[in-house]
């Protein structure tokens, strides 16, 4: 990829990158579709596997090598957040404290990751599964959580349009009316002014605004 710019595309938000394509793969950030961490997610996914634990702060070049004795408990850095939870962290002292196997670096790096893959996927599938289970179009077609709710939003609201067709002058006009009456109340736009005014003017997340656009008639007091 580093060395084929052009046919590789980035979707950039703030700091962030939201979706790689390259070629005909797409790569999208999984955290703007599930919500939590990847240890959180593991408890909604299945019983029979659990986050991992692994010594972060040992991973350095001297010990990529390093087969011994379990890394003492102060590498595991574990979040401040986590020892006020319900057992989990005494849990995992006493875990650590009953290690008595020789600890491969390399085998564990390689076993913890495999085991975060593994609890993403299955939460990928299920989430896929739940708008497939509803005839809802699949989540992982979209950037976002959000563009993937507004759409189908969209799509649950064009199933109670029937368009007409428009072959005459007078199709037109009765067809212009129909959109002012369908969609006087129910849709949104800004004027070319206004939505880039917008984009200029917000930063970070969805940077679109709406206007609501409606019929207004002779006689109408707007409030």
């Amino acid at each position: 990829m580093i060395n084929d710019d052009e046919k590789t595309t980035y979707t950039p938000r703030g700091g962030k990158i939201l979706q790689i394509k390259y070629r005909n793969a797409i790569f999208r950030d999984s955290m703007c579709h599930l919500v939590g961490s990847l240890s959180q997610i593991a408890t909604t996914v299945s019983a029979e596997i659990k986050k991992g634990c692994f010594p972060h702060l040992f991973s350095i070049k001297q010990n990529l090598n390093y087969q011994g004795h379990i890394p003492d408990w102060k590498y595991f850095d574990v979040p401040s957040w986590f020892k006020g939870s319900d057992g989990s962290y005494q849990e995992l002292k006493e875990w650590h404290a009953s290690q008595t196997d020789t600890w491969n670096f390399k085998n564990e790096a390689i076993e913890y990751c495999k085991n975060d893959v593994e609890i993403l996927s299955r939460a990928i599938r299920n989430y896929h599964r739940v708008s497939i289970d509803r005839q809802l179009p699949s989540p992982l077609l979209y950037t976002t959580a959000p563009s993937h709710v507004h759409w189908c939003s969209l799509l649950r609201m064009n199933q109670q349009f029937e368009i007409p067709n428009v072959v005459t002058e007078e199709d037109k006009e009765a067809y212009h009316q129909w959109c002012i009456d369908n969609f006087g109340k129910t849709w949104c736009r800004l004027q070319k002014e206004e939505m880039c005014f917008s984009r200029m003017s917000l930063r970070g997340g969805r940077t679109e605004a709406f206007n609501l656009f409606a019929n207004i008639k002779p006689g109408m007091i707007i409030k």
